[in-house]
């Protein structure tokens, strides 16, 4: 051994091997609570006649805005690649989208729900109506069955069973030894029309969000609420007044916190801060016709 070269110390480490870890499937932050808030959101449209392939459609066409206005924010000049990458759809898609937006808004009939279809159907294709032209009872049983037919022709890929007990919980027919009577009541209704409390719903919903820019900064909430019961509906009308008269009394009191206009100006720079005071007075019954 040459006695004049460098010892060499090798050192041995043990290796351990490590599993690699699974990619997480935990659901993302937020998807919980977005779940609920769309649930409560569907069961207004589901009131209004919109199913869920035209909700995907108009969830669609949001995206595309949404999207075009947050690449505003973050650049002069908006692409269609831009909006295709934050949304989430095909850039086909998107120009599609842009440019039924660009059109001209024309009126027309808003699309029927199943079963707005259904009931349509019933009251007016004369394979249903009696021989004075009235929406005949259909016979249930069988695969023959006049209202399997009507089903088949109206109702899609639904069974027959759901659209029945779909008609009788909405009170819109009646079944009766085998047959299923569509109710007086319904005729006298038009199948398009919007249900006013599940219109007044979504323009609350929409009224709520309306003041906030949600593509740009934070916000922080503080919520305070109350519900009261009330016996009757002149009860009901009396908390109201009062709540909105002590409401006008306590935002025209928050005035007094108010910066004056020659402050507020020298700090345009700045980022914008605001406190936003929202008070909603809501009143609710279980009978529609009178909330």
């Amino acid at each position: 051994m040459d006695h004049c070269s460098p010892a060499v110390h090798t050192i041995k480490k043990d290796v351990v091997s490590r599993p690699l870890r699974p990619k997480s499937n935990s659901p993302k932050p937020g998807t919980r609570v977005l779940e609920e808030a769309l649930v409560q959101l569907a069961s207004i449209l589901l009131r209004l006649g919109i199913d869920s392939p035209r909700s995907e459609r108009l969830l669609r066409q949001a995206f595309v805005k949404a999207a075009s206005l947050t690449a505003g924010n973050k650049s002069r000049r908006t692409t269609q690649s831009q909006i295709a990458s934050l949304a989430g759809i095909s850039r086909l898609e998107v120009r599609r989208l842009m440019r039924l937006q660009a059109q001209p808004q024309q009126p027309k009939t808003s699309r029927l729900s199943r079963i707005d279809r259904v009931m349509a159907g019933w009251m007016t294709d004369v394979d249903f109506a009696n021989s004075k032209g009235s929406p005949k009872p259909l016979d249930f049983d069988g695969a023959n069955s006049s209202f399997e037919k009507l089903v088949r022709k109206y109702g899609r890929d639904v069974t027959k069973r759901t659209l029945m007990r779909e008609l009788v919980s909405r009170k819109l027919a009646t079944e009766k030894n085998g047959l299923l009577h569509l109710n007086s009541s319904a005729v006298n209704i038009s199948t398009s029309a919007t249900p006013s409390s599940a219109l007044a719903d979504l323009k609350f919903l929409n009224s709520s969000l309306s003041g906030f820019d949600f593509t740009l900064g934070r916000r922080g909430y503080v919520v305070r609420k109350i519900s009261l019961a009330a016996p009757d509906r002149k009860s009901l009308l009396r908390v109201q007044r009062e709540t909105l008269k002590r409401a006008d009394v306590m935002l025209a009191a928050l005035r007094v916190f108010e910066f004056p206009k020659g402050q507020s100006q020298l700090r345009l720079r700045s980022p914008r801060r605001r406190v936003i005071v929202t008070t909603s007075v809501t009143t609710e019954c279980g009978d529609e016709e009178h909330a």
